[in-house]
């Protein structure tokens, strides 16, 4: 990917479209054109990719708000 928000707006795609029902990572990781093994290296698991999106939609809102 361009960059880690590659996988961070993939996730959180995917997360939106199924709010009743969490994304798999290879559903993700093929959003994001990357393995789920660079998911798991980068982020730990699916907890450490949700944080992470979190984070990164928290810092653009602010950053744009400004």
């Amino acid at each position: 990917p361009d960059s880690d928000s590659d996988l961070w707006l993939a996730y959180a795609l995917l997360e939106g479209a199924r709010l009743w029902r969490r994304p798999a990572l290879n559903a993700i990781a093929d959003v994001a054109g990357v393995s789920v093994q660079t998911i798991l290296r980068q982020f730990g698991n699916r907890d450490g990719l949700f944080d992470a999106t979190v984070e990164f939609a928290a810092a653009r809102y602010i950053s744009a708000t400004k």
